[in-house]
């Protein structure tokens, strides 16, 4: 994905692991996920996006999502609340 939306005036959860509790609580609507993250540690929050029908959009690198949510460090995962 070349142009990731600007995520910042939007309610969002960062990193895999508040990505996967909130998507687990039926509260995303979208979820982004950083090429560059190893498959092992991202596949399972792949598998509950496809679980629960959430769409699922990559983005180029970690620290172009990070910049996407408006924060200084890396995201390997960010997902749009609903």
């Amino acid at each position: 994905m070349e142009n990731i939306p600007d995520l910042s005036s939007k309610q969002w959860v960062t990193g895999i692991k508040q990505t996967q509790r909130a998507l687990e609580k039926g509260l995303l609507q979208k979820v982004y996920i950083a090429q560059d993250v190893e498959s092992k540690v991202i596949e399972p929050l792949l598998t509950l996006c496809k679980e629960n029908n959430i769409p699922v959009e990559e983005v180029l690198d970690s620290m172009t999502l990070g910049k996407a949510c408006k924060i200084a460090v890396k995201a390997a995962a960010a997902g749009i609340l609903t």
